[in-house]
């Protein structure tokens, strides 16, 4: 019964992640991908 009480929450969120750190994780996966399509393909 503990595993329902959790998901009512009542606990505290995270706090918000900044919009450059957003950023900076989009581009980095994105040449990482870019990276591993091209090893694929050559």
């Amino acid at each position: 019964m503990t595993f329902f009480n959790k998901m009512k929450g009542g606990s505290q969120s995270p706090p918000m992640v900044d919009l450059t750190e957003i950023a900076w994780s989009w581009v980095g996966a994105f040449f990482g991908i870019s990276l591993v399509a091209l090893l694929n393909y050559n």
